[in-house]
């Protein structure tokens, strides 16, 4: 049987969620979604791919935007009806 292709973004931003409109790290990320050491010359593509696909379950609630040279942050969106 074979794991469905949203557990990864879906721990991707459950960990960005957790503290919103904080940059957190490439690596920091990838540890705590994959769980085990960031490789950046071999680990990028996979989080850069996961953070794509993350990115498109948002449906307008908000944002994953990327932190040149650092990492991604999750920017909520504004609260219905505020001003």
């Amino acid at each position: 049987m074979r794991k469905a292709k949203t557990t990864k973004p879906k721990k991707i931003l459950e960990e960005l969620s957790r503290f919103p409109s904080v940059p957190i790290s490439k690596k920091s990320l990838y540890q705590q979604v994959w769980g085990e050491w960031f490789l950046p010359e071999i680990d990028t593509n996979a989080l850069q791919a996961n953070v794509c696909y993350a990115r498109r379950l948002l449906n307008g609630q908000g944002e994953i935007k990327s932190v040149w040279g650092y990492g991604y942050v999750f920017m909520p969106s504004e609260a219905q009806g505020a001003t």
